[in-house]
């Protein structure tokens, strides 16, 4: 009986399939990046500071949107598609003045049902004075914020005292508006 002759490729072939045998096994003993607590936002309620107004994320927008499983790099909406997002936001919804222009300010991961791998983005814009011949302004920071859900759905205020006080100002569009085109 003739016996075959182990050769440099049976020997390649094995080493192949061995390592890809470790890249397989490794995706499913590989932990998560954090393993402590992360927060429940989920039916997540907004509130306007100053009208006191709040309003909720609806939870079967939570729901429906993808979830992240942490153990992958990026989550179902990356961080430039959700920066896209955000510069739609600003676009559509917030109106620069004369003296006054809005700018990014946070594009923050924020956890929403952490036990189902729900997250979304959050989008915080500050509104900060041009320079001009009259100085500065006192008071607190004007801020507009929206959430950005996995799926692209955007979540922000666009109504109550806080909301009409800045529309009345000139600072963000009526929903009902048609856009700007830049």
């Amino acid at each position: 009986v003739a016996m075959k002759r182990f050769t440099i490729t049976h020997c390649l072939l094995l080493v192949t399939w061995a390592a890809i045998a470790f890249v397989v096994a490794s995706q499913y003993l590989r932990t998560n990046p954090y393993n402590g607590l992360i927060a429940e936002n989920y039916g997540l309620v907004l509130e306007d500071d100053r009208s006191g107004r709040q309003f909720t994320i609806d939870e079967e927008l939570i729901a429906a949107a993808p979830a992240w499983d942490t153990r992958k790099a990026n989550p179902p909406l990356s961080a430039r598609n959700a920066l896209a997002i955000a510069n739609r936001v600003l676009n559509e919804k917030l109106t620069d003045t004369k003296y006054q222009t809005w700018y990014l300010e946070q594009l923050a991961l924020m956890p929403m049902d952490g036990k189902n791998g729900k997250w979304c983005w959050f989008v915080l814009f500050n509104l900060a004075l041009k320079p001009n011949e009259y100085g500065g302004r006192s008071g607190p920071p004007i801020q507009y914020g929206a959430y950005i859900l996995m799926d692209g759905t955007v979540v922000a205020l666009e109504s109550g005292e806080y909301f009409d006080s800045l529309e009345h100002m000139g600072l963000v569009r009526d929903p009902d508006e048609t856009p700007h085109q830049d």
